[in-house]
């Protein structure tokens, strides 16, 4: 940074390398930090949101095959969401063993 003035009246700062102003980060609340730092909540909603998951995608994969449902949509529709349901599953756990 240089000062450059004008007539010994107007001082101006230029930033001579054109680096932009540091960028400050606020800080947050902390209230019940300790209790967030020390719980793994979010393995336990994901714990909890995988259980009631695999009992809903049981309940559909056993009505399709119960009620014959054969067609190559269904089996098609069916293999998908299998497919995406375990491909979401395994990156939300990638991602938080990440965080």
């Amino acid at each position: 940074m240089q000062n450059i003035e004008n007539n010994g009246k107007i001082s101006v700062r230029i930033n001579i390398y054109m680096e932009p102003p540091p960028f400050i980060i606020p800080a947050l609340p902390n209230f019940m930090s300790s209790f967030f730092s020390t719980t793994p909540i979010l393995p336990i909603v994901l714990g909890l949101f995988f259980v009631l998951y695999v009992i809903v995608s049981a309940a559909l994969i056993y009505h399709w095959s119960e009620y014959g449902m054969y067609s190559a949509k269904v089996i098609l529709a069916e293999t998908t969401f299998v497919i995406v349901s375990v491909t979401l599953f395994v990156i939300s756990t990638i991602a938080l063993n990440y965080y």
